[in-house]
């Protein structure tokens, strides 16, 4: 993960712990970035996952939302909250 990734986890940790909202980092490396988000939600019977929009995908994804994001939306075992770029 760059340097852009970890200052924005460690912003998003910052606001869920002065809420006392319990949050977990996990970085992992797979092919699909939808895939592993769902099988973790899934093994780790998550209540919401927090997703940006858009990610790098390129003018090739959705033009709406990204491709990782509607993948995880359509096929998640929770409530997702996604947040568009600020």
């Amino acid at each position: 993960m760059d340097a852009c990734g970890e200052e924005v986890l460690a912003r998003a940790a910052a606001i869920l712990k002065a809420e006392d909202v319990p949050a977990k980092k996990v970085v992992a490396s797979s092919i699909s970035a939808a895939d592993e988000i769902l099988d973790f939600a899934e093994k780790e019977k998550i209540d919401l996952i927090i997703i940006g929009s858009k990610g790098l995908g390129g003018k090739a994804t959705r033009v709406v939302m990204g491709s990782v994001a509607l993948k995880v939306v359509s096929n998640a075992p929770c409530n997702v909250y996604v947040v568009k770029k600020a």
